[in-house]
């Protein structure tokens, strides 16, 4: 990982990318922050399922920072935007719906706050590199 972004091997195959993306988020808590500011609004992210157009504001009204400050603030001790770790969050709910729950990929994408499917599967390749069904569909994808 480099500034909270994933950077595979040059080398990796899918399986292995997967393995290692895995092994990653098992291995790593992206949820602390040494700003105590910053802590709550992930405190509040995991906690309530907003949407973009009103996550800044309800961010900046309880940790009582400018929309500039915050999104600084936040990258500089995440290492992603606001935006980018907000649809990480609602892929992980969506995908450990689909796995625990036992509910369709649709059910999972509007529960987590995606639009529908579709909005859903293009963060899932923008995020992960490969389509959801690829994942879901192979015995590479096994929690």
């Amino acid at each position: 990982m480099t500034n909270g972004i994933y950077i595979p091997k040059i080398d990796t195959n899918k399986k292995d990318l997967l393995n290692e993306i895995k092994s990653f988020a098992f291995n790593n808590n992206l949820k602390k922050a040494d700003d105590d500011r910053i802590q709550k609004c992930l405190e509040i992210l995991e906690a309530e399922n907003l949407d973009y157009d009103k996550v800044i504001s309800v961010l900046t009204s309880k940790v009582f920072l400018s929309e500039s400050r915050l999104s600084h603030l936040f990258k500089e001790h995440i290492g992603i935007s606001i935006k980018k770790y907000l649809v990480w969050s609602k892929l992980k709910k969506a995908i450990h719906a689909v796995l625990n729950e036992n509910i369709s990929l649709t059910e999972a994408s509007l529960e987590v706050g995606f639009y529908d499917q579709a909005h859903l599967s293009n963060a899932f390749k923008n995020v992960l590199g490969i389509a959801p069904s690829k994942a879901y569909n192979s015995r590479i994808l096994q929690l």
